[in-house]
C-alpha cells in the first residue's frame, strides 16, 4: 500500500481517493485482512443463530470490526442482547444505546427475537457487501495510522449521513475532531459540558448542510487544508505526486496562505 504518511493532508487525500481501488486492493492482499475475509465468506452461511455467531470467534469478529466495533468485540454478553433487539420498541436496548454503530450492526444482520440467522446470510451480494464495509474500515483505520487527517476525512464522508445531532457528533471523538478543526474552535471547549458544545457548534454549523454533497466536500475540503497547516514538506517533489497530477504535483499542493489565515479566522462561510 503507498504510504501517504510524508503527504500533506489535501494531497493524500486527493491521491487515496483517486487510486482507492489500489489502496482497497492492498487490504484485501494484507495477509491478517486476507484470512479474515476468507473465514468470513466461508462460514457465514454456516451461523444459524446468534449463538453461533459469537461462537465463532474469526466470524463474530469479523463482523464487528466491519461495524467499527473492535473495542467491544469480548462484551459478548451485551452484544447477543442487541443483536436480537427491536428496534421498533423504544425501550429496547439498541434504542437505549447512543452510538448509532449498534443500530447499525443489528439492522445488518438482522437476527429474529429468537436469535435465528436470516435468510440473507446465504446471499453472496450481501456477504460481499459486508466484506466491501470491512475493506473500507480497514482503509480508514490505515490512514488514521499514517496521515489521522485522511482517516478523520474518510471518516466523515462515510459518517456524515447518518449524523442527525451535534450529540452524534460529540459521542464520536473523529467526529468531533474534524469540525473542532473544521470551524476554527478552540480545544479547550472540549473540556466543557456537552450541552454548551452542542450550542456553540449549532451556531456555527447548520447539519442539515451535510445533506449536501457539495457541501460536504466544501467542509472536508477546509478541514484538510486546516490540519495541514504547520506541517513540514509539501510533498511536490514526491514521485507519489505523479499518480494524483500526472507530473504537475504544484497545483494540487499549492496553499492560499492567505485564504488559510481566514479560514482560522472564521472569515469563510460554510
Amino acid at each position: 500500500m503507498i504510504n501517504t504518511s510524508s503527504l500533506p493532508a489535501t494531497l493524500a487525500l486527493k491521491l487515496v481517493t483517486t487510486k482507492r481501488e489500489s489502496f482497497e486492493t492492498s487490504i484485501r492482499k494484507d495477509v491478517v485482512n486476507a484470512r479474515e475475509i476468507k473465514a468470513f465468506e466461508e462460514r457465514i452461511a454456516s451461523i444459524s443463530s446468534v449463538e453461533d455467531l459469537v461462537k465463532d470467534y474469526e466470524v463474530y469478529a469479523f463482523v464487528m470490526k466491519a461495524h467499527g466495533l473492535e473495542n467491544q468485540i469480548f462484551g459478548k454478553a451485551m452484544m447477543k442482547k442487541v443483536l436480537v433487539s427491536d428496534p421498533a420498541e423504544k425501550g429496547a436496548l439498541v434504542n437505549r444505546l447512543t452510538d448509532k454503530r449498534f443500530r447499525d450492526i443489528r439492522n445488518a444482520l438482522e437476527f429474529g427475537s429468537d436469535g435465528s440467522a436470516p435468510e440473507k446470510f446465504q446471499d453472496p451480494d450481501w456477504r460481499s457487501g459486508l466484506v466491501q464495509k470491512y475493506v473500507s474500515h480497514k482503509l480508514v483505520e490505515s490512514q488514521l495510522e499514517s496521515n489521522a487527517p485522511v482517516g478523520i476525512a474518510l471518516h466523515m464522508q462515510t459518517k456524515a449521513p447518518t449524523i442527525t445531532s451535534w450529540f452524534n457528533v460529540l459521542s464520536d471523538t473523529k467526529a468531533q475532531d474534524f469540525f473542532y478543526t473544521a470551524l476554527g474552535l478552540p480545544e479547550s471547549l472540549k473540556t466543557t459540558d456537552v450541552d454548551k458544545q452542542a450550542a456553540t457548534l449549532a451556531k456555527r454549523f447548520d447539519l442539515e448542510k451535510l445533506k449536501d454533497p457539495a457541501e460536504l466536500d466544501k467542509l472536508i475540503r477546509r478541514y484538510t487544508a486546516l490540519a495541514q497547516v504547520g506541517s513540514s514538506g509539501g510533498g511536490s517533489s514526491n514521485p507519489i505526486v505523479q499518480l494524483v497530477s500526472g507530473g504537475g504535483g504544484n497545483s494540487l499542493t499549492s496553499i492560499n496562505l492567505s485564504g488559510l489565515t481566514a479560514l482560522r479566522a472564521g472569515k469563510y462561510s460554510s
